[in-house]
């Protein structure tokens, strides 16, 4: 299935395009919320396996409503990674409901896997090491 191509507004202010992050490489998306505590877990723990994946891309997610207070999860969470504000649209074409939510997106811009509820560390290593050694 073709990932959905996207914008994001960023919690410091610039603007990404999906399909320039998944161009010439694989992507990992964060569906997450500033309220969400389960969320902050699962937002780490992505983030360290993707710190063992040289070249993947890491963007979390916060619906749009969610952009003012999202600037202080991402402080809390000081990932280094980006962290955006997304509208409902994008979230219901990646078919996410509710946060959190986990979407592996492949070079090219394919999306590879989902996880509602986010990903166990050692399936998401799996999946990274399955896309990357092709």
């Amino acid at each position: 299935m073709a990932a959905g191509d996207f914008t994001a507004q960023l919690v410091d202010g610039t603007t990404v395009r999906a399909t320039d992050l998944w161009k010439d490489r694989p992507v990992v998306l964060v569906f997450t919320a500033s309220w969400c505590r389960t969320c902050r877990d699962v937002h780490r723990s992505v983030a360290e396996v993707i710190e063992r994946h040289e070249g993947v891309a890491l963007l979390g997610l916060v619906p749009a409503d969610d952009a003012g207070p999202a600037a202080d999860y991402a402080d809390d969470l000081d990932l280094g990674a980006p962290l955006g504000a997304a509208d409902d649209k994008v979230w219901l074409d990646y078919a996410v409901r509710e946060p959190p939510g986990v979407v592996l997106v492949a070079p090219g811009g394919t999306v590879v896997r989902g996880w509602p509820g986010g990903v166990d560390e050692a399936v998401l290593d799996k999946a990274l090491d399955d896309l990357t050694k092709q």
